[in-house]
C-alpha cells in the first residue's frame, strides 16, 4: 500500500497523485489554498488525506469531488479527511451516483475532520449530496452557512427507483445495523432563513444522525429532517431514519425536527434548546399516493418517538400526527397509536429498567429498557457525549409478548478505528 504526496493542493497536482495511486493507497495533500475549476472524479478505493488544505469551487465545478467506485464488487475503503472546503452555492462532495439494484454493498466510506463552509448563505449547494449507494460514516466535520447542507436522494433517483425495494441487498433494511450512512459527532450551523432543512430524504433514502451539535437559528419553514412518501414515478418512498442523541439549539425559532411521510423512523433522546419546544410531524402530503407494491413497508409504520426533551430536563416533545392516506387496508395513515408510537400515544412507549418491564402489553406498545436515568439528557447528547445512549427497544407485536426490536449500532462507528490522519502525514514516501 503506497503513500503518495501531491506536490501542492492544486487540482492538477492532486489529480496527478490520484492517477498514480492504486486501490488501497493513500494520497496526502499538503496545506495551501487552491481553487478547483473542474470536478475531481475518483473511482479508486483510496485515502485522500489533507493537511488543512483550503479548496474553493470554481465556476466549472458543480461538484468538487465525486467518489464512484469503478468496481463495486471490491467494496474498497475510501476516506476523505483534513480538508477545508469553501462553496459559493455549488455542491462539494458526491459519494456514489444513481444505481439500479442489485449491486454489492459498499460499506467502508469515511468522511472525517473536514470543514465545509458556504459563503453564499444560500439554501442551494449541498456539502454532501448522498445518493445512498455507499454506506459508512461522516464524523468530526463542521458544516456551516448552507440552508440545506446534506441531501439524501437514495438510490435510483435517475433510474429504476423501485429496484431498491425489489432486489437484495439494497432492500435489506434493519434498524440499528450497518446498512446506513451515519452522521455522528459533527457540528452543523444552519444560518439561511427561508425553507431551510438539514437534510431531506427521497428516492428510497435512509440515514442516521446521532450525537451531533445542530445550531438552527434560522427560520425553519420546513423541517430539519425529512422523509418523503411515495409520489409516483420515479419519486418513491424511503426506508426510514434514526435520529438520536443530537443537541439542537433553535434559539427563539420554531423548530420542526422531523417531517415523516413513509417508512420507519426512530427519534429518541434528542435535546432541543430554545424558547419554543421542538416537535416531530407525521402526515401525508398532497402529493403522496398509495404505493402499489410493498405497501405496508412504504407507508409510515412501526415508528417510535420517545424521550426527546426541551432544555435537557424539560418537557417531552409534543406529537403531531395527522392521517390522510387510505390504503394497505388501513384508513388515515399515519395514525398515532397504530403507525406512530410515543410517550403520549395509546398504547404508549414507556421507559425503565429491563427488570421493571411490564408483564403484559398491547400490540404496538414500546418499552425502552435502560439502566440510564433519562430525566436529564446533559450527558447523552451532542458531540462526543460523556455517556453514549445505551438501551434496547422492545415492541409488543403480539398481545403480552415482548420482542427485542432495536439496539443502537456500535458507537463510535467501527470505521473510526483507523489510523489517525497525523500518522499518515508522517509516513510520506512518494512525491508526485
Amino acid at each position: 500500500m503506497a503513500i503518495i504526496e501531491a506536490t501542492s493542493c492544486s487540482y492538477a497536482h492532486v489529480a496527478a497523485a490520484i492517477a498514480a495511486a492504486s486501490n488501497g493507497d493513500t494520497v496526502l495533500v499538503p496545506s495551501g489554498v487552491a481553487t478547483w475549476g473542474s470536478m475531481l472524479s475518483i473511482g479508486k478505493g483510496i485515502y485522500l488525506i489533507a493537511d488543512g488544505s483550503e479548496i474553493t469551487n470554481g465556476a466549472g465545478a458543480t461538484f468538487l469531488i465525486t467518489y464512484d467506485p469503478a468496481d463495486y464488487d471490491l467494496n474498497q475503503s475510501f476516506r476523505l479527511s483534513g480538508f477545508s472546503f469553501i462553496a459559493d452555492g455549488n455542491y462539494i462532495l458526491r459519494p456514489g451516483v444513481d444505481r439500479n439494484a442489485p449491486f454489492t454493498l459498499n460499506t467502508k466510506v469515511r468522511i472525517d475532520h473536514n470543514t465545509f463552509t458556504n459563503i453564499g448563505a444560500t439554501i442551494k449547494g449541498q456539502f454532501i449530496y448522498n445518493n445512498g449507494t455507499l454506506y459508512g460514516v461522516a464524523d468530526n466535520n463542521t458544516f456551516s452557512g448552507s440552508g440545506y447542507p446534506i441531501a439524501h436522494t437514495g438510490g435510483g433517483g435517475g433510474g429504476d427507483n423501485e429496484s431498491w425495494w425489489r432486489e437484495s441487498p439494497q432492500n435489506i433494511f434493519s434498524l440499528g445495523g450497518q446498512h446506513y450512512f451515519y452522521y455522528e459527532d459533527n457540528s452543523f450551523v444552519i444560518a439561511y432563513d427561508g425553507g431551510t432543512l438539514l437534510t431531506d430524504g427521497e428516492y428510497c433514502a435512509r440515514y442516521v444522525f446521532r450525537y451531533n451539535d445542530i445550531d438552527q437559528r434560522a427560520d425553519n419553514t420546513y423541517s430539519m429532517f425529512d422523509i418523503h412518501g411515495t409520489q409516483g414515478t420515479p419519486l418513491g418512498a424511503c426506508f426510514g431514519a434514526e435520529i438520536y442523541g443530537n443537541d439542537i439549539n433553535s434559539g427563539d425559532k420554531t423548530c420542526v425536527v422531523l417531517k415523516q411521510r413513509s417508512g420507519q423512523c426512530l427519534v429518541f433522546l434528542n435535546n432541543g434548546t430554545g424558547t419554543k419546544a421542538p416537535y416531530n410531524i407525521a402526515y401525508t402530503g398532497g402529493f403522496d399516493i398509495c404505493p402499489s407494491d410493498d405497501c405496508g413497508l412504504k407507508v409510515t409504520h412501526n415508528t417510535y418517538w420517545f424521550r426527546n426533551r426541551s432544555n435537557l430536563t424539560g418537557a417531552i416533545w409534543a406529537d403531531n400526527v395527522t392521517g390522510g392516506l387510505n390504503c394497505c387496508g388501513l384508513t388515515n395513515i399515519p395514525t398515532l397509536g397504530r403507525d406512530v408510537f410515543s410517550e403520549g400515544s395509546t398504547p404508549a412507549v414507556t421507559i425503565g429498567t429491563l427488570a421493571n418491564r411490564p408483564e403484559t402489553c398491547t400490540v404496538g406498545q414500546g418499552y425502552w429498557a435502560t439502566n440510564q436515568n433519562t430525566s436529564d439528557l446533559t450527558n447523552f447528547v451532542g458531540v462526543n457525549p460523556t455517556t453514549p445512549i445505551s438501551g434496547t427497544l422492545y415492541v409488543c407485536f403480539e398481545t403480552n409478548v415482548w420482542t427485542e426490536f432495536y439496539t443502537p449500532y456500535t458507537y463510535p462507528h467501527p470505521l473510526r478505528g483507523e489510523a489517525p490522519i497525523q500518522t499518515m502525514r508522517q509516513s510520506m514516501r512518494v512525491r508526485f
